[in-house]
């Protein structure tokens, strides 16, 4: 099974929804591919310290900041709406916190 097919969706009709294991970490997933662990999701951070370590996942994950601003807190760079970044799996990233109410829009995934 591949995504779903959507021409164009109210993103105001799908809640925000707690990440599980971060707490003030929301999301709302636009669509999954239930095969592959694909996903395209909104990300919504309220401010907060955020991540305090270093992560890595095993899928690749794509972002792009929408509305807010955050903080590396390792090399106390700001980042604003328009700020992206591209992690292959693996790569480790972290220690940011969201200096306000940060919006963006994330799209993981385990293969091409």
């Amino acid at each position: 099974m591949a995504k779903p097919e959507i021409e164009y969706l109210d993103t105001e009709s799908i809640p925000w929804t707690p990440v599980e294991g971060a707490p003030g970490l929301y999301e709302k997933i636009l669509s999954f591919d239930p095969d592959t662990g694909n996903v395209t999701r909104l990300v919504k951070a309220t401010p907060r310290e955020g991540i305090s370590g270093e992560v890595s996942h095993p899928f690749c994950e794509e972002g792009f900041l929408l509305k807010g601003s955050f903080t590396n807190t390792e090399t106390g760079q700001v980042y604003g709406p328009g700020a992206y970044s591209c992690r292959p799996a693996g790569m480790k990233h972290g220690k940011s916190k969201a200096d306000e109410e940060i919006i963006s829009i994330e799209f993981r995934y385990y293969k091409l």
